[in-house]
């Protein structure tokens, strides 16, 4: 209501200012009545920049105060800019029967250990591959046993922070155990053979639950059991000429690590 006073105010002064130059130019005052129309302009004048200056203020205070509370509304909703510029990245691991056919993309990727001297259990090489074919195509992967159902681990990144992170580096701890047979035939996992890191390198993971990158664990070769811990961090890019910053990787595991069982095409 004060605003609008202050408004209506220099609105006033305005008119009553014109009215004043109209009268002077139409009926010029005589020399009695010139420092009267003198004062009335001083004054009029006067009270009518008071009203614009003191109105322009108090706008500004307004606008300064609607600005300190979105802020507050944005810290408390957790959408504040300096929470929402940097990636949040979780990423969930789950023990699942592999695919047997080829999903509508018409890719999948998998991170497998590969090598030619398994004698020793040395660990010499591993990497995240993409196998490709039409929407629907049947997959092998127990080559021995086709009819088997085959095991690994499904892995989903999610980047809950705003826009995509490029070149995500995910660097996994990993170990190769010995295989222990129960006397029922089963098989569990017994002394630390070796152990090494799995970097698992990922192009793109665009923002949002619904956009997670998407690859399997799984063991077709060693002939024994593989512990890999989840990783507690990451490194990533923004652009091409940004530097490589570094982020924790929330997880669902607790800590603890996933495991493939031995490979179906040991020997």
């Amino acid at each position: 209501m004060f605003d609008f006073a202050l408004f209506f105010v220099a609105g006033v002064c305005q008119l009553a200012l014109g009215f004043l130059a109209l009268r002077v130019s139409f009926r010029p005052p005589n020399k009695a009545q010139w420092a009267r129309y003198v004062w009335a302009f001083l004054v009029i004048g006067l009270i009518g920049l008071v009203a614009v200056f003191w109105s322009g203020v108090r706008s500004a205070n307004v606008q300064q105060a609607i600005a300190d509370g979105v802020e507050k509304i944005e810290v408390k909703l957790g959408i504040s800019k300096g929470q929402t510029e940097e990636p949040k990245l979780f990423l969930q691991c789950d023990w699942v029967v592999m695919p047997k056919v080829m999903p509508p993309s018409g890719e999948i990727f998998v991170f497998e250990p590969h090598s030619t001297n398994l004698s020793q259990g040395i660990m010499y090489g591993a990497a995240l591959g993409k196998q490709f074919a039409p929407p629907g195509s049947p997959i092998s992967w127990n080559l021995k046993d086709s009819e088997r159902p085959a095991f690994g681990n499904k892995c989903q990144l999610f980047d809950y922070g705003s826009g995509p992170v490029f070149d995500v580096n995910l660097v996994f701890d990993v170990s190769t155990r010995k295989v222990i047979v129960n006397e029922g035939g089963g098989k569990q996992s017994g002394d630390k053979i070796q152990s090494g890191q799995w970097i698992v390198a990922i192009p793109k993971i665009d923002e949002g639950a619904g956009n997670p990158f998407v690859f399997y664990f799984f063991n077709r070769f060693w002939p024994f059991f593989v512990q890999i811990d989840l990783p507690p961090s990451a490194s990533f890019i923004r652009s091409n000429n940004a530097p490589r910053q570094s982020i924790e990787v929330l997880s669902a595991a607790h800590n603890q690590p996933i495991w493939l069982n031995p490979g179906d095409l040991s020997p």
